[in-house]
């Protein structure tokens, strides 16, 4: 029988153990174990738990340590439960799944850059132990987001190199091939020591073959400035380098040109260049940017503009001065960077066969345009463009670095391909994304590591072995002697997975306790092996790696540009003078006046102007013209211009007609508040996510016994302590607040709130505290804050919020002034009211004083309409014309008019003046006497009475005529029919 040893989280459990599967693979690193252990009694129930530590031991060697992943009961093949417990754990490996770290490394050796990866990780996160082997190769390497097991795998894959963690917590890294086990697995007929049970051939993989590779990376962003001196060439006195120290503003990396005189820097495409033959295409219209820093010698400044060089051999020249240059950045004058503090320079340019951007023939440069070079004739081919750089144009000697080259319109990718495959397995192309590269040599060694990994046939085989515990780790490799199976001599295997299987209550061919292996004869892709044998984890783990190359592109190129902002010059002229050549849109800041190409202003700090080349014109807008001791030069005044006359200490705005005084108000000019006629709509300045009815009042000192200033009632205003307030929400909602009162409340501060965890019966109760951050919050509202001071006998004082009611409640309020929308009290005391100012003076409104109330209009100055005076009771109404006092009503008019309750005319008492006064009662329709209680109607005329026009008739019992009633006599019909009478007139006819 085979012995085991075991611990699990301090517990000796090796007598407990029926079996253990322990496996290790080169795909990620992490090995993972499964103990089932014997439960009798449930002794073990509840002893271990994640992240206990594990040891396990076969025949004395160590196969295996990490840490515990799960515990649970044992399940049967048949689905029945067992009294047995099934331990999972992973080895130290699974660190590099827990922690992840995003840096950039320049190019250097692999081991140096996972030693710096794990420098990260210090103190009691550190994963693993690691050293350097030195000697490994050095490659360019970005981490964004990446998990440490991607790193390491994707750091070894990068050298041709393997690795493995051993069970003492240490990373081994090698090139691929070279650790050997020390284990041999023979298969000799009668040899009693052989160890292997099985050999076989169990796959060949072809369909996966890849023998054209190219891996794109999205358009070109820095990928070809990146450390990627090689695809550079030189011309004239040029020489090129990479440069990682200092001179570099994006990546870890920048191209220097040194130049011994007139010098340029280009890439060829004219051969094979970074995937492309013969040309590039840069039709598509697109601007480019670039970034440069450099220095001229015996020079403040240099040149160095792009230029590009077609199939045909036709050159052209891009050029752009600081005149005209806005944002876009220059080619001509760049500061050298010795003077300018360092900054960098952007140019952009723009490219492709487009309308919008010309070529100018050859001698005809204009600004911000392309050029043709000396001997070279329109048309351009921008379809096959060979040559693509910059030109660095002086005697003197210099140095310029290159960094952050876009080009939207370009592929930035890496084709490799091998013939020995293609010849024997025709063409098998593999096209693969990877935006997460940012230079030429990550691409490049990317790509060849696929070609090798994909260019031939996978040959797999499957070994059985009795239980070698001296194969400890994949990657590690064995050799293979197995005559039956074809391998005559010892022949050495890379270990791509292997299996520790123990098994004490079953063996194969005798045996309780073998390893299995996956084997492969060449370096081959870890994914690639188990793309067969197990694909679910192949697939997931393509996924993984998309994925994280999605997260790990996700870099901001938007950061990049902020880096390019910072470092650019800004594009504009400053001076007492105009450019003269000037180019569409220019930018220029005057600082002086000028008359030439006509009358501009300027100022010291510069006042902006604009060339318009379609107006031939300098403009701008109206602007602020600085201090000056006299108007500005007659002739650029623009209206709305402003300056400050230091002589008259005053501001004047051109009207354009005339320069005038700009009124500014001091403190002391300023008129009367109650003059400005407040719109309602800004009485109110707050934003209120609920309003409410709330009110809370205080008692008065004499209203109940003891006498105090401590009691307190709240609820719905003027019904505080008997009815609910409610609080409505901005939503449209509402919600109740329970009434309530306090006998005796502390002297103090308080803040009187509601609370969404404080209700009864679904409606707020009242909360008090005197701690403001216990009153503010999510779920609380401040209702009121209360002052009480009742041991020194003081009212008390509430500011209430929120709320439709009074906002503040004191015991006296004393202001010089106030101003609002509406005052409501149960008392206003006063000396002078007043409905506007200067009311009798010219302004209509009502006085109350001491004495009167008055009103006034506003036609003539001090008018007086309406009074009511206090001391005898009069009303004096209609300017005078109606007084209202002791003796009755004096109306000094002619009439009395009577309408009904609906405004409709019934009648009057009129009194005519004049030669023969008298009055007269008319009604729109009958005229009624009446008496009551049957009493008599007298009519006592001083004179004569006189009734015409009767209809009627006099009832002599009701109405008694102190006169005689005058009927006259008619003598005949003819004397009658020139009568004109009216309805009810009575006449004697003599003649009858």
């Amino acid at each position: 029988m085979t012995d085991t040893t075991c611990t699990i989280g301090g517990n000796v459990v090796s007598n407990y153990v029926v079996d253990s599967d322990v496996q290790k693979n080169k795909v990620n690193n992490i090995g993972t174990c499964k103990i089932r252990l014997a439960n009798p009694a449930d002794i073990w129930g509840g002893t271990f738990a994640s992240n206990d530590a594990i040891a396990l031991a076969i025949n004395g060697a160590p196969i295996f340590a990490g840490k515990v992943k799960d515990v649970v009961p044992y399940l049967t093949e048949k689905g029945v439960y067992t009294n047995e417990l099934l331990i999972t754990g992973t080895d130290y490996g699974r660190y590099g799944a827990d922690l992840y770290f995003t840096k950039k490394y320049k190019t250097q050796p692999g081991g140096a850059i996972l030693l710096d990866i794990f420098s990260m990780f210090g103190g009691a996160n550190d994963p693993w132990t690691y050293a350097d082997p030195g000697g490994t190769p050095s490659i360019k390497y970005e981490g964004k987001r990446t998990f440490l097991c991607d790193a390491v795998r994707e750091i070894c894959d990068l050298m041709a190199y393997d690795s493995y963690i051993d069970n003492a917590n240490e990373l081994h890294i090698f090139a691929s091939g070279t650790i050997d086990s020390t284990v041999d697995l023979i298969s000799l007929v009668g040899d009693p020591t052989n160890n292997l049970l099985s050999f076989d051939e169990f796959e060949q993989e072809g369909g996966d073959i890849r023998n054209i590779i190219e891996i794109s990376a999205g358009n070109v962003k820095d990928h070809y400035t990146e450390e990627n001196p090689t695809g550079w060439t030189a011309g004239g006195g040029g020489a090129i380098a990479s440069e990682t120290t200092t001179h570099f503003i994006y990546g870890l990396g920048s191209i220097e040109l040194t130049c011994t005189g007139a010098s340029s820097a280009y890439l060829n495409f004219a051969g094979t260049l970074y995937g492309y033959t013969g040309s590039i295409d840069l039709s598509p219209f697109c601007q480019a940017k670039v970034l440069i820093k450099g220095e001229r010698d015996a020079e403040d400044r240099f040149n160095f503009r792009p230029f590009l060089v077609d199939d045909g051999g036709k050159e052209i020249i891009f050029i752009r001065r600081k005149s005209g240059a806005g944002s876009k950045g220059i080619t001509e004058d760049i500061p050298d960077w010795n003077i300018g503090a360092g900054k960098w320079s952007v140019i952009t340019y723009p490219l492709g066969d487009h309308d919008g951007n010309p070529i100018r023939a050859a001698g005809a440069e204009m600004n911000g345009y392309w050029t043709f070079a000396a001997g070279s004739v329109a048309p351009f081919n921008w379809n096959n463009v060979v040559q693509m750089g910059f030109k660095y144009p002086h005697a003197e000697n210099g140095i310029v670095w290159i960094d952050g080259w876009t080009i939207p319109s370009l592929e930035a990718k890496y084709t490799t391909a091998d013939a020995g495959s293609r010849g024997l397995y025709d063409d098998r192309m593999y096209p693969e994304y990877r935006n997460e590269l940012r230079s030429m040599p990550q691409l490049k060694a990317y790509g060849d590591r696929v070609l090798l990994m994909k260019r031939y046939p996978l040959v797999k085989f499957k070994a059985v072995a009795r239980g070698q515990v001296g194969t400890l780790y994949a990657a590690q490799y064995v050799h293979v002697r197995a005559p039956q199976h074809g391998v005559a001599a010892l022949t050495k295997y890379i270990i791509v997975r292997l299996q520790h299987i123990l098994r004490k209550k079953s063996d194969v061919r005798g045996f309780d306790f073998w390893t299995t292996y996956d084997l492969v004869s060449t370096d081959a892709d870890a994914g690639r092996v188990i793309r067969s044998t197990d694909p679910n984890a192949a697939m997931l783990a393509e996924l993984r790696r998309q994925n994280r190359g999605f997260k790990g592109s996700m870099d901001d190129w938007d950061l990049f540009l902020g880096d390019i902002e910072t470092g650019t010059r800004i594009g504009f002229t400053e001076g007492v003078a105009f450019p003269t050549d000037p180019a569409d849109e220019d930018i220029h800041f005057l600082t002086g006046d000028v008359a030439v190409p006509a009358v501009h202003y300027g100022a010291p700090s510069g006042i902006l102007y604009r060339w318009n080349e379609t107006a031939v014109a300098w403009e701008r807008g109206p602007m602020y013209l600085g201090r000056r001791a006299a108007d500005p030069p007659v002739g650029g005044e623009i209206t709305g211009d402003t300056y400050f006359n230091t002589t008259s200490n005053t501001t004047l705005q051109w009207t354009g007609a005339a320069w005038s005084q700009v009124s500014s108000l001091n403190l002391a000019d300023t008129p009367d508040f109650a003059t400005v006629e407040w719109p309602t709509d800004q009485l109110a300045i707050e934003m209120r996510p609920w309003t409410g009815n709330f009110s809370l009042v205080w008692d008065d000192r004499d209203d109940e016994p003891p006498a105090d200033w401590n009691h307190f009632l709240w609820g719905l205003k003027d019904n505080e302590n008997a009815a609910d307030a409610t609080i409505h929400y901005a939503d449209g909602t509402s919600i109740d607040v329970n009434f309530g009162q306090d006998l005796n409340v502390a002297d103090g501060e308080w803040f009187v709130y509601w609370d969404e965890a404080q209700k009864t019966g679904g409606d707020y109760d009242v909360q008090w505290t005197q701690v403001y951050s216990t009153a503010s919050g999510v779920g609380k509202g401040l209702l009121a804050v209360v002052q009480v001071r009742n041991a020194t006998s003081e009212s008390p004082s509430v500011m209430l919020y929120n709320t439709y009611i009074p906002q503040m409640g004191v015991g006296s309020l004393v202001a010089h002034s106030l101003y609002s929308k509406h005052f409501s009290a149960d008392w206003i005391t006063g000396k002078n009211f007043q409905t506007a100012l200067n009311v009798g003076t010219g302004v209509a409104g009502i006085r109350i004083d001491s004495v009167s109330i008055r009103g006034y209009d506003d036609v003539n100055p001090g008018n007086l309409q309406f009074y009511l005076q206090a001391a005898d009771g009069k009303a004096y109404c209609g300017a005078g014309a109606v007084i209202l006092d002791a003796n009755g009503i004096t109306i000094d008019g002619q009439a009395i008019y009577f309408r009904d309750a609906g405004s409709v005319f019934r009648g009057w008492a009129y009194g005519i003046g004049g030669a023969n006064p008298y009055l007269q009662l008319a009604a729109a329709e009958d005229l009624l006497l009446t008496s009551g209680a049957g009493d008599d109607i007298y009519i006592i005329p001083g004179g004569g009475a006189t009734i015409t026009y009767m209809t009627g008739w006099v009832l002599p019992d009701k109405v008694d005529v102190q006169d005689n009633l005058r009927i006259p006599r008619v003598a005949n019909a003819a004397a009658e029919a020139a009568m004109a009478l009216a309805n009810g007139d009575l006449w004697l006819r003599t003649d009858l």
